[in-house]
């Protein structure tokens, strides 16, 4: 309950002074699953690929949507391509190629079990499954099949998928 919660919290340290030694207590139960964590923002690329539509963060990034499904900017600038966001640090970076995992997947799934990983978190881009953010507009089978394909192959090479389902792309 909130009534546990500490009252106090400790300043932060200041310039020059931190500490050479951490005190710590406590651990993890001993069934606590350690794992790898990704979202597809940020490492899928392929976003012009297999019918995926626009997303926010391609609005947001400036991303090149004109003729995209999903890409008339009417909920945003009103007129593509949008300009990019002036909220952005690195002004130009976008997630049109990152890590190329769409078209790397199984790659990506030979480094995970390479490095032993059990457990594999990704999230889900939803305008690669519903292009338009409308489900009325259909459904992409080639989306389904990358994530099918995907799930299938982590569950092959040992690893446990855990999917998000919303890691803030739509």
């Amino acid at each position: 309950s909130l009534d546990d919660c500490p009252k106090e919290f400790p300043l932060p340290y200041k310039s020059g002074e931190y500490p050479k030694k951490y005190d710590y207590e406590g651990g993890f139960p001993q069934d606590f699953i350690w794992g790898m964590g990704t979202a597809s923002y940020q490492i899928e690329g392929g976003y012009r690929q297999d019918g995926r539509g626009a997303s926010i963060w391609d609005t947001f990034s400036g991303a090149d949507t004109v003729g995209m499904p999903g890409g008339d900017c009417s909920y945003c600038c009103k007129e593509a391509p949008c300009p990019i966001n002036e909220a952005m640090a690195d002004k130009g970076a976008t997630g049109n190629v990152a890590c190329d995992h769409y078209n790397m997947w199984k790659t990506d799934i030979a480094l995970m079990k390479s490095m032993g990983l059990k457990y594999y978190r990704f999230s889900i881009a939803w305008t690669r499954l519903i292009p338009t953010g409308k489900l009325k507009d259909g459904v992409n089978p080639k989306g389904i099949k990358f994530y099918n394909q995907l799930i299938d192959g982590l569950l092959e090479a040992g690893i446990t998928p855990f999917v998000t389902l919303f890691h803030w792309d739509l």
